[in-house]
């Protein structure tokens, strides 16, 4: 398996070319012994070894950057480190020494048809470019995942490794370095989750990525990764993959369309807990408020002498509400009670419009219970009959804030 991957990122050797043999091999009789002709494309040919001979190539002034430690002892590690270093060295030197024979360097490539030209001057030796990024599979068959990204091979300044990248625009990032004598790939992986687009491809790259941790990821067919040592974060990275979860959840409950990239404060973090609990799970919540009065609008007079100051009471009712979040408005339907509370005082507004003093009948908070609806009709069926409401409100446990890790 890690030889069908290496031999996917080889050096392309292939030529195709319209230059007759006779007239490479006419060539080659002007070359040092033991060197040939071959064609570099159409319109050039490049000199070579031939086949069993040991030559000996001398290029001065060459500067090349080399880590410590490494040295290139023949054309050929050199011609190698160019390669994957993808190194472009220049030399201010003329020419080339050959098996001791003196030559251009302008012979090592040329055009067989055009008259040549010797020009001094300074010339770089380029390595043939790495290949096209080519796909990987990755497979996470416990999550029934599989996804297929594109690995590109990258510089690096050894000559027993490799280094590979993925290209895909994507949250997840595979680095894999593979190490040729040891015959094993080293894998890292990056999570960036501001470069996801939808909440979908946030919820399966983290996935991908605690499959990567936990070792039960498949790369190219077969490649099976091991349990990665950087798990120190795990337990961050699976509270995100919840929280995204249920943001998700309340998309789809909602028919509407998150968009991540949209920023979102602590009141958003709050209300994703809050629809989570509503709309998801199907039960109202409460909360301690800090509210010392309210004003509320009766169909008909309100005689306040029925309201004694420090009667404990319920209030309920209900509310409307356009909500932006991610990016996406939307509109709720509320049914809302206030909790443990006494009556102070009542004032009159204007005719039928009344201000209701409060205070928490004990404790320091009031509390105030909700259960938020996508429909009026929803929200009036639970209203049906209003003391059932009530009733529910009454039950409801305490919501604590959740805050996702992304």
């Amino acid at each position: 398996m890690f030889s069908n991957f290496k031999q996917a990122f080889k050096k392309d050797e292939s030529t195709t070319s319209n230059i007759p043999q006779a007239v490479l091999d006419a060539l080659s009789e002007e070359l040092p012994r033991g060197l040939k002709y071959v064609p570099l494309d159409d319109h050039h040919i490049k000199a070579v070894p031939e086949e069993g001979e040991e030559i000996k190539i001398t290029i001065s002034n060459l500067k090349i950057k080399l880590p410590n430690g490494l040295k290139l002892n023949s054309p050929d590690e050199l011609q190698e480190f160019l390669y994957r270093t993808q190194q472009t060295v220049q030399t201010d030197g003329e020419n080339i020494k050959i098996n001791g024979e003196t030559k251009p360097l302008t012979e090592l490539v040329k055009k067989p048809f055009q008259p040549q030209k010797n020009i001094v001057g300074k010339y770089d030796i380029v390595p043939e470019p790495f290949p096209e990024p080519k796909p990987l599979e990755v497979v996470y068959e416990e999550k029934g995942i599989t996804e297929v990204f594109h690995i590109k091979r990258e510089p690096l300044a050894d000559m027993k490794k490799s280094l590979f990248k993925t290209v895909d625009p994507g949250p997840l990032e595979i680095i894999l370095t593979l190490d040729e004598e040891a015959n094993n790939i080293i894998v890292n992986i990056n999570l960036m989750l501001s470069k996801a687009v939808d909440i979908e491809e946030i919820i399966a790259a983290i996935k991908l990525y605690i499959g990567f941790l936990n070792g039960k990821i498949k790369l190219a067919g077969g490649i099976q990764t091991p349990i990665m040592s950087e798990t120190d974060g795990k337990g961050a990275i699976e509270d995100a993959l919840r929280y995204w979860e249920k943001v998700s959840a309340i998309s789809e409950k909602l028919d509407v369309k998150f968009n991540p990239q949209e920023g979102i404060d602590e009141e958003g973090l709050l209300l994703i807990n809050q629809l989570y609990k509503s709309l998801i799970e199907n039960l109202p919540y409460k909360m301690p408020v800090t509210i010392n009065n309210f004003t509320t609008t009766t169909s008909e007079g309100l005689n306040t002498s029925e309201f004694s100051p420090g009667s404990s009471m319920a209030f309920q009712y209900t509310n409307t509400e356009n909500v932006t979040l991610y990016g996406a408005t939307f509109t709720i339907f509320n049914a809302v009670a206030l909790l443990n509370c006494k009556i102070k005082g009542i004032e009159p507004v204007e005719p039928n419009k009344y201000k209701f003093n409060i205070e928490p009948a004990y404790g320091d908070s009031i509390m105030q219970a909700s259960k938020h609806f996508t429909s009026k009709e929803e929200l009036d069926k639970f209203f049906s009959p209003p003391s059932s409401a009530l009733e529910a409100l009454s039950k409801a446990e305490e919501l604590y804030e959740n805050k996702p890790s992304n």
